[in-house]
């Protein structure tokens, strides 16, 4: 008999029936998707309605059943639709998960592995819609059904339990700027956790995992990436509860949008990997810093690295390479960043050049270069500017520039510092910074975007490009044949 991280529940190890939600935003709902998924090679199940209402006070209804998993699962909508219509394509996340966990329990002598799953996600919508109490039906729904399929299960004579909360979410609050993000994401864990305790009779727990949605791929296109800095942090603050799978830079994007995919297979996958790890071992710390040490110039960050060796992957397009805004600073660091005199924008005249007003003594002098994002209004703004000229404390002009309108709010600037060529030793990277910071510098990687995602090219033949290069050496290699590494997660950190 098979144990798991519950304990022995059932003929093979588990429950009969394991649930697994599956919400968040237009990654969870499969958007842009161009595969089909119309049958089921296990014995995977849905919620079915042969009214097609799925009205979501009514889980004893006489309509409802349990039917194979296939794509999609309900009628598909033009997106951004509440539950049931917010399907927007045939390969939802949960799909790809549910097959590839059932693949490898039977690979490792499980008799079988059934799982029923719940795409309650809508596109394009913040945490605020989708959490418990929020404007939107996502929590309800999944709570709905969660009592439908458990009643099923139960005539089906099949022990039942919700395995986990899988979140594919976070593009719009980083838009939003949403510094609460992380406490969300912990309040959202929590209160599944007690719902979900409360209808199935578990005493086990249920845990939020997901991997770190990146902002638009664009330059610029917002300041700080505050959501997968947040997923970071609250798997950090809560383990056992919140899990970050890792990141998902290195999944080829949509040619059209850049930011969706049109095969959400992979992705369903490498959560299923680690999901299965937890299954087996109760724990998953991705490949993430847990350390970053600076000695002067020298800069030595030390990993956790969940199989050696880290290696540099050359495969894709490295990033803030070839001629991009960041190439001067970064083009060898192989998506290392370094960066300092981090300050806030008030202020940015619509005129020519444009004077930048700062929230505090900005520290720099007439010929620095500087970069500014995320300003709202006056976008002209935005941009890494090879000189500034010195106004007084808190203000500087932007050689060369010229404003497009009136400032609105938002902006962070910030003075980047070049990065010399990367090294690996062990579970360390090491690099030296071109110049002295001034005051504490910040250390990131893959966390601002100058190119697109992915790792071929898109339909007009330009390169899409990784966020970062740094990944291990896991030889897991997933039903569909992806070789699924684990890839460094989008960090920033300061360094004293």
């Amino acid at each position: 008999m098979r144990s798991t991280r519950f304990g022995n529940l059932g003929p093979a190890g588990e429950w009969g029936l394991n649930h697994v939600i599956s919400t968040g935003q237009s990654l969870s709902v499969s958007t842009e998707s161009n595969v089909s998924i119309s049958t089921q090679p296990y014995n995977n199940k849905m919620l079915h309605d042969g009214s097609a209402t799925y009205d979501i006070t009514l889980p004893n209804a006489a309509t409802l059943s349990l039917q194979p998993l296939v794509g999609p699962q309900r009628t598909t909508g033009p997106g951004q639709t509440a539950y049931p219509a917010n399907l927007e394509g045939s390969d939802a996340v949960d799909i790809s998960f549910a097959n590839e966990v059932t693949r490898i329990a039977i690979a490792n002598d499980y008799n079988d592995y059934r799982i029923a799953t719940s795409t309650v996600g809508v596109g394009g919508q913040p945490m605020s819609v989708i959490q418990k109490g929020g404007s939107g039906t996502s929590y309800a729904a999944s709570l709905y059904e969660c009592r439908a399929i458990k009643r099923l299960a139960g005539l089906a004579g099949l022990t039942f339990g919700t395995r986990a909360v899988m979140l594919r979410h976070g593009e719009t609050d980083d838009e939003n700027q949403n510094l609460s993000y992380a406490t969300q994401l912990a309040t959202l864990a929590s209160n599944y956790q007690t719902d979900l305790q409360t209808i199935t009779g578990q005493t086990v727990g249920v845990y939020l995992f997901g991997t770190q949605c990146n902002q638009n791929p664009q330059s610029f296109h917002v300041g700080e990436n505050v959501t997968a800095l947040a997923f970071w942090a609250a798997a950090v603050a809560n383990p056992g509860l919140v899990v970050l799978v890792g990141p998902q830079y290195q999944f080829a994007y949509s040619p059209f949008t850049f930011e969706h995919m049109q095969n959400y297979g992979p992705l369903g996958e490498l959560h299923a990997k680690v999901f299965w790890i937890i299954e087996r071992t109760g724990t998953w710390t991705p490949l993430w810093p847990t350390s970053v040490v600076r000695v002067g110039t020298a800069v030595t960050i030390t990993f956790n690295v969940p199989v050696g060796p880290l290696v540099f992957d050359g495969v894709a397009s490295p990033p803030h390479a070839g001629g991009t805004p960041w190439n001067a600073w970064w083009g060898g660091a192989k998506g290392f960043e370094a960066y300092d005199r981090l300050l806030t924008v008030s202020s940015a005249t619509n005129a020519s050049p444009i004077v930048i007003g700062f929230t505090t003594p900005h520290g720099l002098n007439t010929g620095d270069p500087y970069a500014l994002t995320a300003v709202v209004g006056n976008t002209a703004t935005n941009g890494v500017w090879s000189a500034v000229t010195f106004v007084d404390s808190t203000h500087v002009s932007l050689n060369g520039s010229t404003g497009n309108g009136a400032y609105t709010s938002g902006g962070i600037g910030f003075s980047p510092i070049g990065v010399g060529a990367p090294s690996i030793s062990g579970n360390q990277v090491s690099f030296t910074m071109a110049r002295s910071p001034v005051g504490t510098p910040t250390i990131a990687y893959a966390h601002h975007s100058d190119r697109l995602y992915g790792a071929g090219l898109n339909t007009g033949g330009f390169p899409l490009g990784r966020c970062g290069l740094l990944r291990d050496s896991d030889p897991w290699v997933s039903g569909s044949g992806f070789q699924q590494f684990n890839w460094c997660i989008e960090f920033a950190q300061a360094a004293p």
